[in-house]
């Protein structure tokens, strides 16, 4: 995980360049941005955006690994944030994650725990990310999306219109952050009908067996959590990664 500001989100866009692992997949996570740096929104030809499979199918073809940033929608406001995710996808990020800000974001870090804070003062919504998602969409952006986001803001605004908005704003996958797999079935429902791929994600101390019923749940993707604890910043990758993530794709 590469956590911090745009500026290490450059960064880390500088190093996926030079990767070449094969199915490896980096997620890196802004916090604060920089309001001094101007971000130049580069124009984009309306495509048909690549599912999720689309996305990671091409990267495993050519042995290296997808680069798939995280921005917490909102922060500093949800312009910049748009902004962000134009320079983000011309950089050639191959899935964006877009996170909902949170008031008790129990599985992130200070980092986005900050993040969400500043978000929340900007008064930034779930239906506001989504005008977002949607409005990108009409710009241009044909970049996959995997939206972020605690149950709470989804219940709030009930599964059904959820999973409709979501689909109406191009959005290609929802990762429910304190969704248990055991409780997600109406969830799941309401967005397999409306052609969303559902994301759950697995940890060092998930079981083998949960570990099946997780990847017979998910669509394309599994969210590994590399280590225990919540998000962060760290120096280096967890010790044993390799071969956890090969115990998670046999399953």
């Amino acid at each position: 995980l590469f956590d911090g500001n745009i500026r290490q989100v450059r960064h880390s866009i500088d190093i996926v360049r030079i990767m070449r692992a094969p199915l490896s997949y980096l997620t890196a996570t802004t916090g604060k941005s920089d309001n001094q740096m101007t971000l130049t929104a580069m124009k984009m030809k309306q495509v048909q955006p690549p599912t999720l499979a689309d996305a990671l199918s091409r990267r495993h073809r050519t042995g290296r690994c997808a680069f798939i940033p995280f921005i917490t929608a909102g922060d500093p406001s949800l312009a910049a944030t748009g902004r962000f995710a134009k320079v983000l996808a011309a950089a050639g990020s191959d899935i964006i994650e877009l996170g909902v800000p949170f008031s008790d974001p129990m599985a992130d870090g200070p980092t986005i725990q900050a993040a969400d804070a500043r978000a929340l003062l900007s008064d930034t919504s779930l239906v506001e990310v989504l005008n977002l998602a949607a409005k990108l969409r009409r710009q241009g952006l044909g970049t996959p999306l995997i939206l972020f986001s605690y149950l709470n803001p989804i219940l709030n605004l009930g599964y059904r219109a959820f999973a409709r908005r979501c689909a109406a704003a191009g959005i290609n996958g929802v990762l429910t952050v304190d969704l248990p797999a055991e409780e997600s079935g109406p969830l799941f429902k309401e967005l397999v009908r409306s052609k969303i791929e559902p994301v759950l994600l697995a940890a060092p101390t998930t079981s083998d067996e949960r570990l099946k019923i997780i990847g017979r749940l998910s669509g394309s993707i599994v969210y590994y959590v590399s280590q225990e604890g919540v998000t962060g910043a760290r120096s280096r990758l967890a010790d044993g990664l390799s071969a956890r993530l090969g115990r998670v794709a046999k399953l």
